[in-house]
């Protein structure tokens, strides 16, 4: 819908829009053998055994209404909107065959959750001078966050999940047999796991100021102060075992700096004790605040550029114990979907309380332009880009305490030291662009070579976080060089 109008000095542009969507996730998990075994320096600790196979099905659907006004009168413009969205989430009948470790089983219908969310929008830009070669610009906006599959997944109780013991490897030969299970540590999945009756939609506030010019030579040039907080964040909690009365805090020491650290012991009559909650934890915020200046020459006479500097920093107030996009931003923090939930046990609270997540670049320049040869027919394009490295920390996993005393819960894993007390290296990367045209008539025609990573720079991008003589020892670099040929026809 579009409509424009003008009364007096006073134009209206008004947009509407109506949008239904939905998605569904049907996946089959099946663990070899229903087992996870794990070692600690070679000798048998936990066995993990899981209720797979399992065919799993989320469903999420919904309705958006969208309405926006651009109001002009004198200098001043002002960009007025409102979104109204109803989404709903659930979990169709479905069930699975019986496995090494479970039995068959199916359930029925199941809602998670209904949201209806209503979210503002202003845009306010003001053109103070009489040669328009000025604009100041402010803005508000509320943003829902998209709903998706994970979102469902929590209380699942198709979905993959089990239980971990202690590993007591009786005849030592290093091979898991049923009868090896010790007293038991935890259970995970949807078996254990329902949502708050109060689920709230997660959102992001983010208001915005910056100024734009317009330079001689068709250059622009901006500034933009940006400022995002999001709430409501969703997560996965545990509610069967408190944190302060549940465990119990020791001394342990960190082989590698000898130092003393605080752990948290879990009380003998709360082992395996667990039922956990998808709500929206009060203390599970995120936080940005960015600057970024710009310039671009709109292209004339055969060339044109754009070049721009970002700083910024962000906050998120917890990560899962892991240096991975699965576990370093907010889905994954909260164990929604994917990645391992923050917010289970206090050893998770160690160095962990805040810093910049796993996205976090605090700078960032970019450069880029074209220039046509047009006597010859060719274009010669290149994007130049620099961006600090993301942060990590070293993990370190103990089962023990100082005095030798195994963990009642089974090995601890945490943040040996904060989680930005390292970075990545800082990546540069330049890609490059040859195309030879064809001008014919209003027609044209481009034959076009692309090279991304014209340096075959191998810049490390992943790397082992665990302490020990591998830590920070890479596991992956940037992609090597890669050129592609192909063509465009403008008509």
């Amino acid at each position: 819908m579009n409509y424009a109008a003008r009364t007096g000095n006073i134009g209206h542009d008004i947009k509407g829009g109506y949008q239904y969507f939905r998605g569904l996730s049907d996946s089959t998990q099946d663990v070899f053998q229903g087992v996870n075994l794990n070692v600690l320096n070679g000798a048998p600790q936990t066995v993990t055994e899981y209720n797979s196979p399992v065919q799993e099905k989320e469903i999420f659907r919904g309705s958006v209404l969208h309405l926006q006004d651009n109001v002009a009168f004198g200098k001043v413009t002002l960009n007025l909107g409102v979104r109204y969205e109803h989404t709903n989430g659930l979990l169709p009948a479905q069930g699975a065959p019986g496995g090494p470790f479970s039995a068959a089983r199916s359930f029925p219908e199941q809602s998670v959750f209904t949201w209806n969310s209503v979210a503002p929008r202003i845009g306010v830009i003001f053109d103070p001078l009489p040669a328009h070669t000025v604009a100041l610009k402010a803005g508000y906006s509320r943003y829902y966050h998209a709903a998706s599959t994970g979102f469902v997944s929590g209380p699942n109780q198709n979905n993959l999940g089990g239980s971990t013991y202690n590993w007591i490897d009786r005849n030592r030969d290093n091979r898991f047999q049923p009868g090896e299970e010790g007293s038991k540590l935890s259970s995970f999945g949807g078996s254990i796991t329902s949502e708050a009756p109060n689920l709230k939609q997660p959102y992001t506030d983010e208001v915005s100021a910056g100024i734009e010019l317009e330079a001689p030579g068709r250059v622009r040039v901006s500034g933009m102060f940006i400022h995002r907080q999001a709430r409501d964040l969703l997560a996965i909690i545990e509610t069967a075992v408190p944190f302060d009365a549940g465990y119990v805090p020791v001394r342990a020491v960190d082989p590698v700096t000898n130092g003393s650290v605080t752990l948290f012991n879990e009380r003998p009559q709360f082992v395996g004790l667990d039922a956990q909650l998808v709500t929206n934890p009060s203390d599970f915020k995120t936080k940005f605040n960015g600057f970024e200046i710009s310039g671009q020459r709109r292209f004339s006479n055969g060339y044109q550029f754009i070049t721009s500097y970002a700083y910024s920093t962000s906050d998120i107030s917890r990560t899962s114990i892991s240096v991975s996009q699965y576990g370093g931003e907010e889905e994954g923090a909260g164990g929604v979907g994917f990645g391992s939930s923050a917010f289970l046990n206090p050893n998770q609270l160690i160095n962990n309380t805040s810093g910049p997540g796993f996205y976090d670049r605090t700078h960032a320049f970019k450069l880029g332009g074209s220039y046509d040869l047009q006597r010859v027919g060719v274009t010669l394009a290149a994007t130049g880009k620099v961006q600090s490295g993301t942060p990590y920390g070293r993990i370190l996993t103990l089962s023990n305490d100082a005095s030798g005393n195994a963990f009642n819960q089974g090995p601890i894993t945490f943040f040996a030291e904060p989680r930005d007390a390292h970075r990545f290296p800082t990546l540069k990367t330049m890609d490059f662009r040859i195309a030879k045209f064809f001008i014919v008539g209003r027609q044209r025609f481009e034959a076009i070579g692309d090279f991304f990573n014209l340096f075959n720079v191998s810049t490390v991008t992943t790397i082992n976080p665990n302490s020990g003589t591998d830590f920070s020892k890479p596991t992956d670099i940037l992609g090597p060089r890669v050129f592609r040929i192909g063509g465009r026809w403008t008509f």
